[in-house]
């Protein structure tokens, strides 16, 4: 064994549900490549906000992009217990939720995976929200099949440890299946020792096997000072990380810390820094590039591919242009004007496959107007930029005849929707009520 892979740390990203890194996805992915490891797997708190910017990050580095998330899990994200606190209004008790907000590290094995997860988080958010975004059994037990991921015990935060080690009976079927781990990690805290201790012992009773966390939040001295400065700026003050490493140690530093620990024998701490190699191993090459961000194709359009749909909506821009040109004197003088910037525009929607955008709001906006709807004069945003969206009936202003200057840019450019995995600037229209 020559090296080890990264699998539990956190970015900038993380911020969104829990502020306490100051990490680029670039700085990771350097120190990654400097220890000799080969995947770039970024597991934010509560969210894959991060997964875009690091799969194309992992890509330019040469490393293999793993999506992985450290959710918050608990029990049960709907039940509800009285508090202690009565509602001024309704004289009731106010009905508290689960906040305990243990962890849980899970990585996507495979595109099944990937769509699980996202779908985790999206209920995390709907109806699992408080405090935090959460998961429980019911939506692991619904959506996630036990061959698509890993799953880990993450820090001393863990659901194992929160919720007693009985609960891993819930996940027998991700155990059979050789995809659950216990995640060792090297604090020097009596809290981590204990629980390695622990998670040793559960490891040679249940046949589960170790892995090894880093927990990484922070690699130089600078970024751990402007880490403590984020959190000092907020009042945030995490008592427990006193003697925690927050940084990304070498394998022979990882080795070490794990033997001043003296909880784990040399084998045993061979074994749990190999595991994370072999997590690497048995994970799927997969790409979420743009492509994997359309918005939703209209029933209508769902049986062709790309290029299909983005020839027909070509096919529909063009059919409106030659109907406005019937009826609008400066359109039809100066066609091949109108021509040059259609076709600017199309060349842009090409470069990012956004057609879809395009054409569901296309029906969208058509049906609005079928049932009395009507523009506003104004239109909203920047969709007058794009003088595609007056043929398309998302604005009613031509910019090519409008008395200032309107630029398509600021509607939208392949290379920004690329970069920030994010649809055109505004919703291209405002419809109101008959």
């Amino acid at each position: 064994m020559n090296k080890y892979e990264i699998l539990h740390c956190h970015t900038t990203y993380s911020n969104a549900s829990t502020i306490d890194s100051t990490l680029s996805i670039q700085s990771l992915a350097n120190r990654i490549k400097e220890i000799g490891g080969t995947a770039l797997c970024i597991t934010e708190h509560g969210n894959m906000l991060s997964k875009f910017d690091a799969n194309i990050i992992a890509k330019k580095n040469g490393l293999k992009f793993i999506q992985g998330c450290e959710f918050y899990f608990v029990k049960d994200r709907l039940a509800e217990t009285e508090g202690k606190t009565i509602d001024k209004k309704t004289k009731l008790p106010v009905m508290i939720k689960d906040d305990t907000n243990s962890h849980m590290i899970m990585l996507a094995k495979n595109q099944n995976g990937i769509i699980a997860m996202n779908r985790l988080i999206s209920y995390a958010n709907i109806d699992g929200f408080y405090y935090k975004p959460r998961i429980d059994l019911d939506l692991i037990n619904k959506f996630v099949n036990e061959e698509d991921v890993i799953i880990t015990t993450a820090c001393i935060a863990s659901f194992i440890n929160k919720y007693g080690f009985d609960i891993i009976n819930e996940f027998d079927r991700f155990i059979k299946a050789g995809n659950f781990f216990l995640e060792i990690q090297a604090h020097n805290t009596k809290e981590q020792k204990e629980f390695n201790k622990k998670l040793v012992a559960l490891a040679k009773e249940k046949n589960i096997p170790l892995t090894f966390g880093t927990d990484t939040h922070a690699i130089t001295e600078d970024d751990e000072l402007y880490r403590d400065l984020l959190l000092k700026r907020k009042n945030i003050v995490y008592e427990d990380e006193q003697g925690w490493y927050l940084d990304m140690p070498t394998l022979e530093e990882a080795k070490f810390r794990l033997f001043e620990q003296g909880i784990l024998s040399e084998s045993e701490i061979n074994e749990c820094l190999n595991n994370t190699n072999k997590i690497v191993e048995s994970i799927s090459n997969y790409d979420i590039s743009e492509y994997h961000l359309r918005v939703p194709v209209p029933k209508k359009y769902k049986e062709f591919d790309i290029e299909k749909r983005f020839e027909i909506l070509k096919d529909i821009v063009y059919n409106e242009f030659d109907k406005y040109c019937e009826i609008d004197e400066y359109a039809k003088t100066n066609r091949l004007k109108y021509i040059e910037e259609i076709e600017y525009e199309l060349n842009e929607i090409h470069g990012c496959s956004m057609q879809d955008y395009f054409l569901l709001n296309y029906e969208i906006i058509k049906r609005g107007k079928e049932l009395g709807g009507k523009l506003t004069y104004t239109s909203r945003g920047s969709a007058p930029c794009y003088i595609t969206n007056k043929f398309l009936g998302f604005t009613s202003i031509d910019r090519l005849q409008f008395n200032l200057p309107l630029i398509p840019q600021r509607f939208m450019t392949k290379e920004r929707i690329l970069l920030s995995h994010t649809s055109p600037d505004e919703f291209t229209s405002s419809i109101i009520e008959k």
